[in-house]
């Protein structure tokens, strides 16, 4: 489930820089004035998504736990152990 979810995010910003691509590149159609008010727009937007996103994924790297955690059959939470070696 995390791959794709990971892959699903990652489609979705590849979709949002393209379209933050071609409408700059639209932009230029503008009169002048407006051409370079709304390509520094979208610069100064493209900055603050960039920042925000650097700044979810450090929030979530720390915001991991140092032990993973599993949720059994029956539903309760536990930690995972690791494994003693058996023999056979």
């Amino acid at each position: 489930m995390a791959v794709v979810r990971y892959d699903l995010r990652k489609t979705y910003e590849e979709a949002e820089a393209n379209a933050i691509g071609t409408e700059y590149v639209r932009a230029g159609l503008l009169p002048a004035a407006d051409a370079a008010q709304v390509q520094v727009q979208l610069r100064n937007y493209t900055d603050l998504r960039i920042r925000s996103t650097n700044r979810n994924q450090t929030n979530f790297a720390k915001s991991m736990p140092t032990q993973l955690s599993c949720k059994p059959r029956c539903g309760q939470p536990c930690r995972l152990r690791p494994r003693r070696n058996r023999r056979p």
